[in-house]
């Protein structure tokens, strides 16, 4: 693997968390990977049409992922992330 293809492969190597948005700005989708390939899964999803953006946050651990991923999905409640949220 070339320099810049190893560099690339390892920029995708979180972990990650990533929030998705509508048109309107409202948040649709919070999600957490250790890779961005997962990120890319989504775009299978029937709902992916209605994401107009993506941030990603790449952080520090894992622990640090997950914990910053519960607080979003707290805050936001988006209506696409279904486990452990009560609307």
């Amino acid at each position: 693997m070339s320099g810049a293809a190893a560099r690339y492969a390892r920029s995708k190597i979180g972990p990650y968390v990533y929030v998705c948005r509508n048109a309107a700005g409202e948040v649709i989708y919070v999600g957490r990977s250790d890779t961005l390939y997962r990120l890319e899964f989504h775009r299978t999803k029937w709902w992916w049409p209605q994401v107009a953006n993506v941030r990603i946050r790449k952080r520090q651990s894992y622990a640090d992922a997950l914990v910053l991923e519960a607080l979003l999905i707290r805050k936001y409640l988006p209506i696409h992330n279904k486990s452990g949220v009560t609307r």
